[in-house]
């Protein structure tokens, strides 16, 4: 067992990890949500919650890598993550992946190249 979860990670070199490099390939996934949490500290230590969603509240899918360990039997996956938007960024500097449902199909088809799917990331960064 990992000494940490491996829940997200960076979309700029998820496709180099060893962790993620053969996922990046062929196993990408959506991940359904109508929204994230990011905590923030507040002044009494505690941490604050914010559900971060779309203006128009639809659900949306986030951008995932998944893999099968055959040892485990256990079937996993991760969400990839990119600098936050604007908005985002006064709570943390990183956010969700989050694809434009035009982009599904290519980001799905085991046929879309590395360079390709990075690029669908990338243009929907800047949606």
């Amino acid at each position: 067992m990992p000494k940490f979860a491996m829940f997200n990670t960076r979309y700029e070199d998820a496709d180099k990890k060893p962790s993620f490099r053969e996922a990046f390939k062929s196993k990408r996934c959506l991940i359904p949500a109508d929204g994230f949490y990011e905590l923030t500290k507040a002044d009494d230590e505690k941490k604050d919650p914010w559900f971060i969603y779309l203006p128009d509240r639809k659900p949306f899918s986030f951008a995932g890598l998944w893999a099968h360990n055959d040892n485990l039997d256990v079937t996993s996956c991760t969400i990839l993550t990119a600098a936050a938007i604007e908005l985002v960024k006064e709570l943390h500097s990183r956010m969700p992946v989050i694809l434009d449902p035009s982009a599904y199909d290519a980001w799905l088809d085991p046929e879309t190249p590395v360079p390709g799917a990075k690029a669908l990331l990338s243009e929907n960064l800047d949606a």
